[in-house]
């Protein structure tokens, strides 16, 4: 009797810690979803806004470059800056994707929102250093440009005495 009855509660005591591993990965489960707070968070927003202004930046510098004073490597050297800064834009974008894939990253909310706050930190860091490399070229190209007026100014004063 007492082994029919150690049986018994045996079976029960498994039924409970089954049902609790259940509760737990339904719980579990749960977390790793992305809730509607997360993908709608408006730093991810920023993060995309960012990203779209840096190709569109980079698509209207290098041909506005390429029309100024700059010599072809000058013009490389911009162009493997800006490709990069693109790379590395991508790779963020990739994290990015991770943290908002349910199955990919093993996160709670708040450490998505964490995560994605420093996704956004970093992009709203390169677009600032893209932003400054453009303003750069351009003072170059235009310092470039008034030095050969300059030049050419000396050449006709020169040439006219």
């Amino acid at each position: 009797m007492l082994a029919g009855d150690l049986k018994t509660v045996s079976g029960q005591i498994k039924g409970v810690i089954d049902k609790t591993q259940q509760l737990h990965d339904q719980w579990y489960s749960s977390l790793l979803q992305i809730s509607a707070g997360v993908r709608n968070y408006r730093r991810v927003r920023e993060i995309y806004a960012h990203q779209s202004a840096m190709i569109s930046q980079f698509s209207a510098v290098i041909p506005e470059l390429r029309t100024k004073n700059l010599s072809p490597a000058q013009l490389g050297e911009a162009s493997r800056v800006y490709q990069g800064l693109l790379q590395e834009n991508i790779a963020l974008l990739g994290e990015l994707a991770g943290v908002l894939s349910a199955g990919r990253a093993k996160m709670t909310d708040p450490e998505r929102i964490e995560f994605i706050d420093n996704i956004a930190d970093r992009i709203g860091e390169q677009h600032n250093r893209m932003n400054y490399f453009s303003s750069k070229c351009r003072a170059i190209a235009q310092q470039q440009a008034q030095q050969a007026q300059d030049r050419e100014s000396m050449r006709a004063f020169m040439s006219a005495r």
